[in-house]
């Protein structure tokens, strides 16, 4: 494992006036100046146009320093063979004598970087607040005592406060973890996948804010990752982070320790089982949360699908357990599968976390792009017309209610119709699941079919309150249960996939972790378009984005340091957080990124 030292890169010259994209934000205050990257040696006829003095030169120079400086980069490159995955550092050929490959070819290697998480949190106590904001837990008002309002009135927050557990320390942590891998390019099968980690403790608004989330690495290659080489680094911090802590010092505060605890974790289906070293959602026993194994439902032609009939006997059951599970690991280690779980996986080594419980069912993919999205194709699609679920001939009819909606302003999205569905986006399924759908279908989808969907509808409501009792989560519970179990009378058990069996476990999802949206993807995703924006070539992609991350968790501490509060300079640096896009440009063309130096191969 070696550092590597940012280095400025130097912004080339450019002929002609630079366009600043400052003006998609606001007016810049009247002595903040646009001059010349250079102006001494400037030779061009009309000089670049771009944001140097005088916000004061000492922001600036903070901006690139302590960016850089704050956060410590790992690289692991030339670490394993991308044909065996086995380690093979500096060699020429990999050292597998059942592989042998020649390392030294295009892509014969894989890479992943590490953002050391320690230096971040050190830096997030820094922040003007932070201390403060971390006390929300004991300092929110609940609708009621009993209610589930928040990832703490969940039973994997709870048992670590109970009893005086680590978790009741206001000044301890607790961390979900969530990864998902992005393509990079069309023409390419290159793809990153970030890991993120966001700190439970802050308010909600506040913990999903990209300059408040911890960024522990990035994998990059173009194939998924090895993640026994991957999370190894993140896991031993994470170890040391459980049971050592971290000493932190204050300006104006007492010295304390902060421990910091894994307790929750949330992917899609596809990354859930990498992360957890299990079979796929697709496979047999390729349910997280209970040991029912399935079965394979032919579709003809030659085709084959996953499917989880109905268990009306035990309809979730039996139940996987963390301790179970870790058996089945051990035993899969000198065996094949056992019970779908491969082998151990790092998460699984940590005392705080219970990878059953403590990995929720994302609700984004799993009842939006999946139930939801299963639902319209049905209803919709041309395959099924003749079905008596079907209404694609009441497409005009509801194309038309859907454009006389006028939304409120808490929808982003105003409603595209029917003939725009493949493009739906998660938010569209999401937002057509708990308003829109009752009321446009009603009177058009035949009433035993209308009366089902509302089952999911308002279940699914239920489970997204800011405040649930527990007479409400028993209602959603039976009514899921009354959803799966004539799902396939009413549709065929050809589509009884794992997203309509894990509905059956959602409600405990929410038992454990709280509200579906504590532990929702939709953050995370914004986070990765976020990411994919930074890239502006096909070079030093990694670089690029670790470089941009260790900006946007130093603004805010940098902008504390060096600008006054409450000045115009602050005011309009923070507009410009807000989109950090114009930020990141801003610095890219002044000459101020602290880009990352290249240690990996151009793609």
């Amino acid at each position: 494992m070696s550092g590597i030292t940012p280095t400025i890169a130097k912004a080339k010259k450019r002929r002609g006036p630079y366009k600043s994209t400052l003006q998609e934000t606001s007016s810049p205050p009247k002595n903040l100046l646009l001059d010349c990257t250079d102006p001494i040696d400037c030779d061009s006829e009309t000089d670049d146009v771009i944001l140097c003095d005088p916000i004061e030169e000492e922001f600036l120079t903070a901006l690139k320093n302590d960016a850089a400086d704050d956060i410590d980069v790992n690289s692991f490159g030339d670490e394993d063979c991308t044909n065996c995955f086995a380690h093979v550092k500096d060699n020429v050929t990999c050292l597998n004598t059942a592989c042998k490959s020649d390392l030294t070819s295009k892509d014969a290697t894989l890479y992943f970087f590490e953002m050391p998480l320690i230096p971040q949190l050190i830096s997030f106590f820094s922040k003007e607040g932070f201390l403060n904001k971390i006390q929300h837990r004991f300092k929110r008002s609940k609708v009621m005592k009993e209610n589930i309002e928040d990832i703490y009135d969940g039973n994997q927050y709870l048992k670590h406060v109970v009893g005086d557990g680590p978790l009741a320390n206001k000044y301890n942590l607790s961390l979900t973890w969530n990864t998902d891998g992005c393509p990079i390019f069309k023409s390419s099968k290159f793809s990153i996948w970030p890991l993120y980690f966001i700190i439970n403790e802050l308010p909600y608004h506040e913990r999903v804010r990209r300059e408040n989330m911890l960024f522990a690495g990035i994998w990059f290659g173009n194939s998924k990752p090895v993640v026994w080489s991957y999370l190894k680094p993140c896991f031993e911090t994470l170890k040391q982070l459980e049971e050592d802590g971290i000493n932190v010092n204050i300006p104006g505060h007492n010295s304390f320790k902060c421990n910091v605890y894994l307790i929750a974790g949330t992917a899609d289906l596809p990354a859930k089982a990498i992360m957890l070293n299990s079979v796929q959602y697709n496979g047999l026993h390729g349910c997280h949360k209970c040991l029912q194994g399935g079965e394979s439902f032919h579709t003809g032609a030659g085709g084959v699908t996953h499917v989880y009939p109905f268990a009306a006997n035990d309809p979730k059951g039996p139940e996987r357990t963390h301790n179970q599970t870790i058996s089945d690991a051990k035993k899969a280690s000198i065996s094949n599968t056992v019970n779908g779980v491969k082998g151990p996986n790092w998460f699984s080594f940590l005392r705080a976390y219970d990878q059953i419980k403590g990995c929720g069912i994302d609700y984004m993919h799993g009842v939006c792009l999946g139930v939801m999205k299963l639902l319209t194709t049905l209803w919709f699609a041309s395959e099924h017309s003749g079905k008596p679920f079907s209404i694609r001939k009441n497409i005009p009819d509801i194309n038309l209610k859907l454009g006389l909606i006028k939304p409120t302003h808490e929808i982003h999205r105003i409603p595209r119709d029917i003939s725009h569905i493949k493009f739906w986006k998660a938010s569209e399924y999401r937002t057509f699941l708990l308003y829109f759908g009752v009321p446009v279908l009603l009177c058009i989808l035949p009433q035993r079919y209308f009366d089902h969907f509302s089952l999911l509808s308002y279940s699914t409501f239920i489970l997204l309150k800011d405040s649930i009792s527990p007479g409400e989560l028993v209602q959603a519970e039976t009514m899921l249960t009354d959803f799966v179990r004539q799902f396939a009378q009413l549709y065929g058990s050809r589509y009884m996939g794992i997203n309509v069996h894990n509905l059956l476990h959602l409600t405990d999802s929410v038992r454990d972790l709280g509200p579906l949206w504590t532990h929702s993807c939709f953050h995370f995703e914004d986070k990765n378009g976020f990411l994919l924006k930074l890239i502006h070539g096909t070079q030093s992609i990694p670089n690029q984005i670790i470089s941009a991350i260790a900006t946007v968790q130093s603004l805010p501490l940098i902008s504390q340091k060096y600008l006054i509060k409450g000045s115009p300079e602050e005011d309009y640096i923070m507009k410009l957080n807000r989109n950090f896009l114009n930020i990141f440009m801003l610095m890219k063309f002044a000459t101020i990124s602290g880009f990352v130096e290249s240690v990996i191969p151009d793609v």
